[in-house]
């Protein structure tokens, strides 16, 4: 497992007029042996630091979560990301495996089980602590093991100990109750399907010109971005949403040696006519004088494909450009979801196309087009897992290759987040995406707000410009015996919401009041310290520590009733009265 930065977006825009700046100050960043000593060394790497974006789905019903990663500096990754997106965006580290994430357990029986493990086709690798050696009678030589249990599967000269319960994520091949065996299969066995998308050149060194920019340049003559920073991304995420089988977006990218100077001779070969092969040949014919170098024509005079293909390359920065691999893979969890993943595959292909440049374009691949062979087809497809798996960056020669060459202004198109407004209304939920904040709901008639000035507190009401009232809203004892529940996402303040619900009731209303603190998170401690900071005692607060203490409530205690001189069948009819 490994250490990625995990972006939650909210419904608040993400500015874009900053995001290439930032994402070009990551190209000043150097591995760690990048010094003068590191330099002499000839067994030195000289690797620069690699990043990493992933949009990453488990299938049907699961959300679209978005991680960044990088070999070094994921510190800086965090800080560049925070200053990147809006504050109601929620950053965190977490660990994440993203191995057992596309490749989900597979449903074996327990001939199919043991036929995997003999050929080496589940990716779980029993530990000594987990695998038993048999005698020749089939007994297991530990006498705290049963042989027969059902948990307990026998290979060859050894049993196997499974997992059992309900545990998710499955890590360990598990016994379902219907006797079946969940295992994750390893990785070299899966059929992956997958598309890469390659940067296709109209010549050979358009790699210099630009795509279509994330955001407008500061130049007059640069070239005009899209009407729609993000568009892109967020359709690919609706795509990633709409899938039900387990699959990732990738980006790897890492910084590009400059090539300023390789950019001038560019344009002096563009200005100069000689740009194409025939137009050098044509130029050595001609006997092309260098003592007219200084009366090159001037842009006025240019063709206008050449000014276009000059504006093309200043739009782009060949001191601080990347490297870049973009890439699609699912792995389907069974024989009917092969069709349905490819489907999903077809439909997202083609999302990046409105980038197209002038001259330089995202041409789409799928990985099991090459070859004649399924066998060979299966093969591409395996290594292009891996690929993604292993965060790996592949180079290539020619008009089309397997990598980009990107600036800020082009590289974040396929690596910012969007806002959740961007998105559907199935991709937004798919995405977990909070609400960044909501306009107060208009307040009721004056007068049916005073008939809830008593009983328990539940907060103010907000009026029209957002400002709360002075007095609480109340619910009044009389509908205290309904059902009154609190919703709200993790961290939005539930428990400190009911523990002053509880004071508010032990101030205005009698009887008593319980809480059960299912989670234990210290939502009843926190109660004990407000009820003292409020009331300056605990003397009549009761505190219980299930299971070590099981308190007992006569809640049908009729002896007041009878002391105070009703019937006993009165009494009784009281208590089976009470409300629920």
């Amino acid at each position: 497992m490994s250490e990625y930065l995990r972006v939650t977006p909210t419904t608040e825009a993400v500015s874009p007029s900053g995001v290439p700046r930032i994402l070009e100050s990551l190209h000043k960043l150097t591995s760690e042996d990048s010094g003068l000593g590191a330099k002499l060394n000839p067994l030195s790497s000289s690797t620069p630091p690699r990043f990493e974006f992933l949009a990453l789905s488990e299938g049907a019903d699961a959300p679209v979560e978005f991680y960044y990663g990088a070999d070094d500096y994921l510190d800086t990754l965090e800080e560049r990301l925070q200053s990147v997106y809006p504050e109601t965006f929620d950053v965190e580290r977490v660990t994440l495996d993203v191995e057992s994430r596309l490749i989900q357990p597979v449903e074996y029986s327990r001939a199919e089980f043991i036929d995997a493990y003999q050929q080496g086709a589940l990716q779980y690798e029993f530990s000594e602590d987990e695998q038993y050696t048999l005698t020749e009678d089939g007994k297991i030589e530990t006498s705290s093991v049963d042989v027969t249990a059902d948990s307990v599967v026998s290979v060859d000269d050894i049993a196997l100990d499974l997992a059992t319960g309900d545990e998710t994520p499955i890590k360990k091949p598990t016994l379902t109750k219907e006797g079946s065996i969940l295992a994750r299969p390893a990785t070299e066995t899966v059929s992956p399907y997958g598309v890469r998308w390659q940067g296709a050149a109209s010549r050979k060194e358009d790699w210099m010109t630009s795509l279509a920019p994330f955001t407008d340049g500061e130049g007059e003559e640069s070239l005009s971005a899209v009407d729609q920073p993000g568009a892109a991304l967020a359709s690919l995420i609706d795509h990633v949403n709409d899938a039900t089988e387990p699959l990732a977006f990738q980006v790897v990218f890492e910084r590009r040696a400059g090539w300023q100077s390789d950019a001038d001779v560019r344009k002096e070969d563009l200005i100069d006519g000689r740009d194409t092969l025939a137009q050098r040949l044509v130029g050595d014919l001609l006997a092309y004088d260098r003592e007219y170098e200084d009366e090159r024509p001037d842009r006025s005079e240019l063709s206008d494909r050449v000014v276009r293909r000059l504006d093309a390359i200043r739009a782009t920065n060949p001191q601080r450009s990347f490297t870049a691999n973009i890439r699609a893979i699912g792995v389907p969890t069974s024989e009917t979801g092969q069709e349905s993943l490819d489907d999903r595959l077809a439909s997202l292909a083609p999302v990046f196309d409105p980038l197209d440049g002038p001259f330089y374009d995202v041409e789409t691949e799928r990985v099991r087009e090459s070859g004649f062979r399924q066998a060979k087809k299966e093969q591409n497809a395996r290594t292009a897992l891996q690929r993604l798996l292993d965060g790996e960056l592949v180079t290539g020669r020619g008009k089309t290759r397997p990598d980009f060459v990107l600036s800020g202004r082009e590289l974040a198109h396929f690596l910012l987040v969007p806002s959740s407004e961007q998105l559907s209304i199935e991709g937004s939920r798919g995405t977990r995406a909070e609400q960044q904040s909501r306009n107060p709901l208009p307040r009721p008639n004056p007068d049916l707000r005073e008939q809830f000035r008593d009983g328990m507190a539940v907060g103010y009401a907000l009026d029209e410009t957002g400002t709360p009232e002075e007095e609480p809203v109340r619910i009044p004892p009389d509908l205290l015996t309904t059902h009154y529940g609190r919703f709200a996402s993790t961290g939005a303040g539930k428990s400190k919401a009911i523990i002053n619900d509880a004071l508010s009731l032990r101030e205005t209303t009698g009887g008593p009041v319980v809480i059960v603190d299912r989670k234990g998170d210290g939502m009843c401690q926190n109660y004990l310290r407000s009820h003292h900071a409020r009331f300056d005692d605990c003397e009549d607060v009761y505190h219980f520590r299930v299971p070590e203490t099981m308190p007992a409530f006569s809640f049908f205690d009729i002896r007041p009733a009878l002391d105070a001189g009703r019937s006993r069948e009165d009494a009784v009819q009281d208590k089976v009265d009470l409300p629920c």
